[in-house]
């Protein structure tokens, strides 16, 4: 559910801004924010739904693993926001985008009392067994890292927590999430491998970030093996399943490719990363209507970054092409 940062990072991908989205006119409307848990921690796939006022569904989308959601092009007036999440309980709110839009919003989830739903309650029950002070530094880091964007203030406080509680192995994971923003892979790998050895091998996440890391550089067959584990232990994890479709794909196993691809996208539709791996698998697989679908989701997830204007080209490419085939070959009665 954190690693966000860590596709950012290794893949440079440009996920859409909606901090100019009032620029855009005056026709439409965007509605975004950011949902946590009580305990300030960033909640990915979160399903938002967005409802008029008379609560029929208008869309719906998964927060990404930062937390974030987002809502463009919508028309002026009054919505209704609901909030879901395994483990947690259901939020509502009202929102009225008349004027300007909502571009802020911020949400917090509480857990629902006994839930052992999940695996982050399993890893929240060993936060639990730290220190006050060491999981305060934790969840001051987090919200540096990923609210503030400040990757060195956050290192600071992972450091610190550390210091205070070094079987913490979630805040050496952390640690290697800030090394990452700050372009100091191997020192990253090294947390991501520190953090595998705390967790006595059962922490999913230090796994996938390790394997990404090692596929990377280069250690493709230890990688690969990194990933599965990974995945292994947390089958939620889409960025498990898409990175293991892109080392299929390297190998030229499109089915397998696509399967994991798919996998993926089922746990986080709203990831643009997912369908640039769909749309270059079936490139490969010279599935044009396909590649038209993914190229069409990967705009409106991501419509303005240096990538969206070549998937437009691409887009251009791929309808010249099929209706240069259809006048090749006109039907007949």
């Amino acid at each position: 559910m954190r690693l966000g940062c860590l596709v950012l990072c290794l893949l440079a991908l440009s996920l859409s801004r909606v901090a100019g989205a009032q620029t855009a006119g005056r026709d439409s409307a965007t509605v975004a924010g950011s949902v946590s848990s009580s305990a300030e921690k960033p909640l990915a796939d979160v399903l938002v739904k967005l409802c008029d006022p008379g609560a029929n569904p208008v869309s719906q989308t998964f927060t990404r693993d930062g937390g974030e959601f987002e809502f463009h092009g919508l028309e002026r007036g009054s919505y209704i926001l609901t909030f879901e999440a395994a483990g947690y309980e259901k939020a509502q709110i009202q929102i009225d985008v008349s004027l300007t839009s909502a571009n802020s919003i911020q949400v917090i989830l509480r857990p629902v009392q006994g839930s052992t739903t999940s695996s982050a309650a399993i890893i929240s029950s060993h936060e639990l067994l730290m220190p006050k002070k060491a999981r305060e530094l934790m969840a001051a880091g987090k919200r540096k890292l990923y609210v503030q964007k400040n990757a060195r203030g956050a290192l600071s406080d992972f450091r610190r927590a550390i210091d205070k509680a070094p079987q913490y192995y979630e805040a050496e994971y952390e640690m290697g999430i800030a090394l990452l923003n700050l372009g100091q892979r191997a020192d990253a790998e090294r947390s991501f491998q520190k953090a595998v050895e705390l967790s006595d091998g059962r922490f999913g996440d230090a796994y996938i970030a390790l394997g990404t890391l090692e596929v990377e550089r280069g250690g493709v067959d230890q990688g690969e093996k990194s990933l599965r584990n990974g995945v292994s232990l947390d089958p939620n994890s889409w960025l498990g399943f898409f990175e293991l479709g892109k080392l299929e794909l390297n190998h030229g196993h499109l089915p397998q490719a696509l399967q994991m691809a798919e996998r993926a996208r089922s746990l986080s539709p709203s990831s643009p990363a997912v369908y640039r791996l769909l749309a270059n698998i079936h490139i490969q697989q010279k599935d044009s209507r396909a590649l038209l679908g993914d190229i069409d989701t990967y705009l409106t997830l991501d419509p303005d970054s240096p990538a969206a204007v070549r998937a437009k080209e691409l887009r251009q490419q791929i309808e010249q092409q099929l209706a240069n085939e259809k006048s090749a070959n006109p039907p007949s009665l």
